[in-house]
């Protein structure tokens, strides 16, 4: 009977799970350059599943105020990411930002919260689901590291970047501190992923990412229990 129920509840999850495969697929093929037609294809099964699960958002009858307003801040960003598009290269005093990679990136890190919450809507997601999923994630960020320490270490060889010291993954990396609380029942797997979410994110020299990191550990210290768990709360 229990064996049963575990079986429904991740055939339920699986739309969750393959979307986050199929994530980590493309980052991992476009980080290391991997095969082109692996990239593409990875890219369009993304987006397409990102489009899909977005217009079933949409078409429930009532979504959270957060969402209401991501999705305004959406529409102006995308207003002024094609407006910028329209206008060409944008100088800046550290060079030439290509308008379409700076409004897809912005793209890229927000279509993947819509997602999330049509999954949580719909009970595919839960504790259980983001301990097996959570090393997924960490493959994505260190996927993200390295790649962007191999830019970073050309431009410094190159002398194309003089900020070329810093890794911007750092907030891909910060951003699996919220994972931590997972892991409630396990204070050994909770200060092992935050010692390595730590060390990276110190790694990559991003003043931003370091100080979030901080006010992480100083909440996450001030809300342990007797027996050294970070609880969720």
């Amino acid at each position: 009977m229990e064996s049963n129920k575990k079986f429904r509840h991740w055939r339920h999850s699986l739309p969750a799970t393959i979307y986050v495969l199929v994530y980590t697929i493309w980052t991992l093929a476009n980080s290391f350059s991997l095969s082109l037609s692996i990239v593409r294809a990875s890219y369009c099964v993304f987006y397409a599943m990102s489009l899909f699960y977005i217009l079933k958002l949409f078409s429930l009858r009532s979504v959270c105020k957060f969402i209401r307003v991501l999705t305004l801040m959406y529409i102006l960003v995308s207003l002024y990411g094609l407006a910028l598009i329209a206008v060409g290269p944008i100088g800046m005093w550290k060079g030439t930002i290509n308008a379409v990679a700076a409004y897809m990136l912005y793209v890229h890190s927000v279509i993947p919260v819509f997602v999330f919450y049509y999954f949580a809507r719909k009970g595919m997601i839960s504790f259980s689901w983001f301990q097996f999923i959570t090393i997924f994630f960490i493959i994505n960020a260190c996927a993200l590291y390295y790649s962007n320490r191999i830019a970073m270490l050309n431009t410094i060889v190159t002398g194309s970047d003089i900020d070329g010291f810093t890794n911007n993954s750092a907030y891909a990396i910060v951003s699996l501190i919220p994972l931590v609380v997972f892991f409630q029942k396990n204070s050994f797997i909770q200060f092992t992923l935050l010692i390595f979410i730590s060390i990276f994110t110190i790694m990559c020299f991003k003043r931003g990412a370091i100080l979030v990191l901080i006010c992480a550990v100083a909440y996450f210290v001030l809300n342990m229990n007797d027996g050294g768990l970070f609880l969720a709360k």
